[in-house]
């Protein structure tokens, strides 16, 4: 480890000086402690204790492994999270998960990666990175599982993959298009694949054929209009196909009666129902999820109530008489004034809206099941509780 601290690094922008200055201080710090220890061929988790009381404040969640004591698993979601706070996180030999959800850190940032041997599970969609810092990743050996959602990876930097085991990728909402395809066929290990909302057309669909471990692909909000569906009949795993919003040809309603994943997603696609009644008596044991209803979290942003399936008991109506009047409408003024006050559309994210409650809770600690190593048979994954 070099012993010396640069501040060649220094943000340009005003704002940051301040939070730069404590920044530099704090490394000045953690070097000294690690040019000690290193002397004194200390082991590897004193080190990592030293830096782990660093990083604790701006972090959302960090965990230990039970027997190592050494850090496998980060989580950084607050906006104070910059780019050097990743040269802390390269200090974690032995990470296995981490996920940095803020658009603050940037390629300079992410180059703190690259000795993150035993990484398996990577988290950056919303960040700031670009394919500069796909050639990082790129020569991480264990990677398993990477999510880039709504960054600006373009089709040249997903060549920087190709040798990567991967068995989850998701490219959501990214600018990626057809020619891109051929750079993910490569991933011959690929289980999960999500592309929803990108720039892709039928033409993909040739390179994605040669997944045969594919089991999940979604392809929502796509220009795919199915026509060359019938390529996808090679990937014997596949369990879930989903198209949501794609406008489906009659040729692509054609080629998807041929296909027979366990479901299929057809949301809003506008399918007309003999066509449906088609593909049911083709496929009798595929299910096709054709709902164009908005899922309960949509209505509810729309202003639905929530209404509950079952009747207030005696006790209940009882217990809302004594309530301090008022509260409901409190209640009800605080959801709606969050939602005026969103810029944007809001949508629900696992990492920064789940993730964080639950921790609020307790319910995201190793004395819980949402313990990164599990407990009480459950497991934390990427989607949930499962």
């Amino acid at each position: 480890m070099n012993c010396s601290t640069s501040t060649s690094a220094v943000p340009r922008n005003a704002r940051f000086q301040g939070r730069l200055a404590w920044q530099l201080l704090l490394l000045l710090f953690i070097g000294a402690m690690a040019c000690e220890l290193i002397a004194d061929d200390s082991p590897g988790v004193q080190l990592e204790e030293v830096v782990l009381k660093a990083l604790r404040p701006i972090a959302s969640n960090v965990q230990t492994d039970r027997e190592t004591g050494l850090v496998r698993f980060v989580r950084l979601s607050k906006p104070v999270v910059e780019n050097a706070h990743l040269e802390l996180v390269g200090q974690f030999s032995a990470i296995r998960y981490l996920a940095v959800v803020t658009p603050h850190v940037t390629d300079e940032g992410f180059q703190h990666l690259a000795g993150l041997s035993s990484l398996e599970v990577l988290f950056l969609s919303g960040s700031g990175l670009t394919d500069e810092t796909l050639a990082v990743i790129g020569k991480l050996p264990k990677l398993r599982r990477l999510y880039l959602d709504r960054t600006t990876v373009t089709d040249a930097g997903l060549k920087h993959l190709s040798e990567l085991p991967l068995k989850t990728l998701s490219l959501n909402e990214t600018k990626v298009t057809s020619a891109a395809a051929s750079s993910i066929g490569a991933l011959a290990s690929l289980e999960e694949l999500s592309l929803q909302g990108t720039r892709l057309d039928d033409k993909a669909l040739s390179s994605l054929a040669s997944l045969e471990q594919l089991q999940l692909l979604e392809l929502d909000r796509t220009a795919v209009t199915g026509s060359t569906l019938r390529q996808l009949k090679s990937l014997k795993q596949l369990r879930q196909l989903s198209l949501r919003e794609c406008k489906l040809s009659a040729d692509g309603v054609a080629a998807l009666a041929e296909l027979s994943p366990a479901s299929v997603v057809l949301w809003n696609t506008q399918m007309p129902v003999d066509a449906l009644a088609t593909l049911r008596a083709a496929q009798p044991n595929v299910h096709y999820a054709v709902s164009d209803k908005p899922n309960a979290w949509r209505r509810f942003l729309a202003g639905e109530p929530l209404a509950s399936p079952l009747a207030p008991t005696a006790e209940a109506e009882a217990g809302a008489s004594r309530a301090p009047a008022g509260i409901a409408s409190t209640i009800e003024l605080s959801i709606a004034r969050r939602l005026e006050d969103s810029a944007a559309a809001v949508s629900p994210d696992f990492q920064r809206h789940v993730l964080p409650m639950l921790g609020r809770l307790g319910c995201n600690g190793r004395s819980c099941h949402g313990s990164f190593q599990g407990r009480g048979g459950f497991r934390l994954s990427m989607f949930g509780y499962d």
